[in-house]
């Protein structure tokens, strides 16, 4: 009798012991994923920085692409303009060979992963460059349009707009990168078109104090934008 009590105890201890080993082993993952995101974030950062560093414009606004390359030629005014030239912005960054991601260009009059977009290799997002005075339709408006990487997903019309990071990764990624406040310093995030229908389910609420913050509801994903310096 005492046998197998001593049995059980030491089987219950060791399934213990397993679970917690897994569960460290799952936030070590998970850590080590963020860490990955927000290098390959910031590398994409730097080589649009590069871009124009060497051609003294944005990728999609260079007036004379299809003159150095075959392609489009943005309008050259300062602004990675949506429906137009954000929509063969990674074509420019893939003739400088200044892109590394699954990318295959592909004319389309709408943002597609993987066709004039392309996709992250850690996360089910696309990344869009593009000039904008707002992050989407709920909260919050730029005070000026601004040029802006945006991690989001596609749908089959416009710009990647569908959310696809967790309220809680998007406050993790924007307190390593820039302050862990969503409408402020270089780092935006709001709820997706996905999730505009639904009702108070939001990724950044509102305080009484018009003071933004991250929900917190790991069932609603944020989109993202980054400032592009």
């Amino acid at each position: 009798m005492c046998s197998s009590f001593l049995q059980l105890v030491l089987s219950l201890l060791i399934i213990s012991a397993i679970l917690i080993v897994c569960l460290n082993a799952n936030k070590l993952i998970y850590h080590a994923n963020n860490l990955a995101l927000i290098k390959e974030i910031n590398n994409l950062l730097h080589n649009i920085a590069q871009f124009k560093t060497k051609y003294h414009y944005y990728p999609g606004d260079y007036p004379f692409a299809n003159t150095l390359w075959y392609g489009n030629s943005g309008n050259g005014d300062g602004y990675v303009r949506d429906y137009s030239e954000s929509l063969y912005a990674w074509q420019h960054m893939e003739n400088a060979n200044l892109t590394h991601l699954n990318f295959i260009y592909e004319t389309r009059s709408y943002a597609k992963i993987l066709k004039n977009m392309i996709k992250s290799k850690y996360v089910n997002c696309g990344y869009q460059i593009l000039a904008d005075r707002k992050l989407n339709n709920l909260h919050y408006y730029f005070t000026n349009r601004i040029n802006v990487l945006r991690v989001a997903q596609d749908k089959l019309f416009g710009n990647l707009s569908r959310s696809c990071l967790s309220s809680y990764r998007t406050l993790l990624l924007d307190k390593k990168i820039d302050d862990g406040k969503p409408v402020s310093g270089m780092f935006f995030a709001d709820t997706g078109y996905n999730n505009i229908s639904k009702q108070k389910e939001y990724c950044v609420c509102k305080k009484n104090n018009q003071e933004y913050f991250y929900c917190g509801n790991n069932n609603i994903n944020c989109i993202v934008e980054i400032k592009i310096p």
